[in-house]
């Protein structure tokens, strides 16, 4: 566990840009519009025949609130102080969970990342 929080702390000074659209729900929350990816036998023959070629993936109120302020200038530190600014509380390892959300939409390809964590290897093949 330590590895891992020391590994997510790194990724404050870096800063986030959107890489999929998103769309506003009547609560306020923020759904993701991703492209589903299906390869292979698969892909070709299911792909015609789904419904939606868009996985919606639905954010709670404090990714709603981390995705609102990703704009390719603010760095993930400057979210975390903003997002906890907007709720009026103190999160609970604010910079922890901020960084956690940071790094899993990342990993999952609906956001780039500039700085230090982007040279460690990330998923938009930086060295």
């Amino acid at each position: 566990m330590p590895s891992e929080k020391k590994s997510l702390e790194s990724y404050l000074d870096t800063v986030p840009a959107r890489e999929v659209e998103s769309e506003h729900r009547d609560d306020g929350n923020v759904v993701l519009l991703r492209p589903r990816k299906l390869g292979g036998v698969f892909g070709k023959l299911l792909g015609p025949r789904l419904p939606s070629r868009t996985e919606r993936i639905r954010l709670d109120d404090v990714g709603s609130q981390v995705w609102d302020l990703i704009d390719g200038e603010r760095t993930v530190a400057q979210i975390a102080r903003e997002v906890e600014d907007r709720l009026g509380e103190v999160l609970a390892e604010r910079d922890h969970r901020v960084s956690l959300f940071v790094s899993t939409m990342h990993r999952n390809g609906m956001i780039s990342l500039t700085g230090p964590a982007r040279d460690r290897g990330g998923s938009d093949g930086a060295p």
